[in-house]
C-alpha cells in the first residue's frame, strides 16, 4: 500500500502542470489509482493508446503520465518510496523511442541510489532523459504553481 508521501507525490505531480487544453493531461496508473481513492485526480477517462499493445502494457503501470493534446505522451513519472528503481528506469527504457521526460520521485536520500542506478550501463540511453524530483523539491513546485494560479485569477478577475 502506497505511504502518504507516495500519494501526495501522486497529487502534487498532477497538479503541477496546468491543464489547458494546450497542456497535457494526466492519467494515473489505474488500478492502483482506483484502489487508493486518486481516480478522482485523473484527468483522461482511459490510457490514450498512443502505441502497439506491448510497449503500451509499459506505460499503463507507470505512476503518473502526461500527454499532450494529441494524445501522445509528454512526461512519465515514477513515485518511489521503498522500491528499487531499476524498475522505473526499466520501464523507461521500453519507452526511450517517445519523445519524452522521465522523472523518478523519491526522498532525497534516495538521490545516491538513484545515481548509482541510473550508471549502470543498461540504463546509458536514459542518462540525459531521466530527472530526479525529491519530495521538498516538488512540493516546492507545487506550491509556486498554485502561487501562479491565485495571481493569474486575481489577475483576471480584476
Amino acid at each position: 500500500m502506497p505511504t502518504e508521501d507516495h500519494l501526495s507525490s501522486d497529487r502534487n505531480i498532477r497538479r503541477t502542470k496546468r491543464f489547458n487544453a494546450d497542456r497535457p493531461r494526466a492519467c494515473l496508473r489505474t488500478k492502483t489509482a482506483e484502489r487508493h481513492g486518486r481516480a478522482t485526480l485523473r484527468t483522461l477517462a482511459a490510457f490514450p493508446a498512443f502505441t502497439y499493445p506491448t510497449l503500451l502494457r509499459h506505460g499503463q503501470t507507470i505512476d503518473v503520465s502526461w500527454f499532450n493534446a494529441r494524445g501522445l505522451p509528454d512526461a512519465f513519472f515514477e513515485v518511489e518510496n521503498t522500491t528499487d528503481m531499476k524498475n522505473s528506469l526499466l520501464k523507461f527504457v521500453e519507452l526511450q523511442d517517445f519523445r519524452t521526460g522521465f522523472h523518478i520521485v523519491a526522498d532525497g536520500a534516495r538521490r545516491a541510489e538513484y545515481r548509482q542506478r541510473l550508471g549502470l550501463a543498461a540504463f546509458a540511453p536514459l542518462r540525459e532523459r531521466v530527472r530526479f524530483w525529491d519530495y521538498a523539491a516538488l512540493a516546492t513546485l507545487h506550491d509556486k504553481e498554485l502561487e501562479a494560479r491565485a495571481v493569474e485569477g486575481s489577475s483576471s478577475a480584476g
